[in-house]
């Protein structure tokens, strides 16, 4: 298939089905899911993570590994477990960058479990979200606006202004999967570590072909 094929499958591709490309046209695919108002999972089963290495290069990207948080969670508080995402989170919110949010092979419960509604966090004040659910829907456009980043912005995190919360236009958030689009359903949606499917554009990066 020629590259202008590739681009073309992509762009005719419906919001529900799965876009199907190789890794090259990644980007105009992730494109394409976050205009259709979800979130993009991105799928790649190679072994060495081709998606993990791309966006580890990308300067307009903030990197959140999942899977540390079923570690973390065992030895600290929820706020203590939390407060490395809400780091990458307002990073990602105060530089307009894409908050990555990556799985890997591992399934935290990032929908039932770990986030500030599941664990009774209050956070309706400023300065008192750590990880609301609401990062995980719409590719992370519910976090615009003015009422989230003053409660996930701490003091340290507003140098060097003074009492100046916001989030800028660039910021979105997506999540990278090594499981199979068979074992999606099971181990993602049905588990409970993402919101329901429906608000997801899959977007599977086809193997290489030698």
């Amino acid at each position: 298939m020629s590259s202008a094929d590739e681009k073309a499958s992509v762009a005719s591709a419906s919001p529900s089905s799965i876009i199907r490309v190789p890794l090259i046209e990644l980007e105009n695919a992730v494109e394409q899911a976050f205009a259709s108002g979800k979130t993009p999972l991105v799928v790649d089963t190679s072994d060495e993570d081709r998606i993990c290495t791309f966006y580890s290069y990308q300067s307009d990207v903030s990197l959140l590994e999942a899977k540390q948080i079923v570690l973390t969670g065992i030895r600290a508080s929820p706020q203590e477990a939390l407060e490395p995402f809400r780091r990458l989170l307002v990073n990602a919110m105060k530089f307009g960058k894409t908050l990555v949010v990556r799985l890997a092979n591992s399934a935290p419960s990032l929908h039932s479990k770990w986030n500030d509604e599941a664990l009774r966090i209050d956070n309706r004040d400023p300065a008192s979200a750590f990880f609301p659910a609401d990062v995980l829907y719409e590719g992370g456009q519910r976090l615009h606006g003015t009422v989230w980043p003053e409660r996930l912005f701490r003091e340290a995190d507003m140098f060097p202004h003074k009492n100046v919360t916001y989030c800028l236009d660039g910021f979105r958030e997506l999540v990278t999967s090594q499981f199979s689009l068979d074992d999606l359903d099971e181990f993602l949606f049905e588990s409970g570590a993402l919101p329901p499917r429906e608000h997801f554009q899959v977007v599977y990066i086809e193997p290489e072909t030698h």
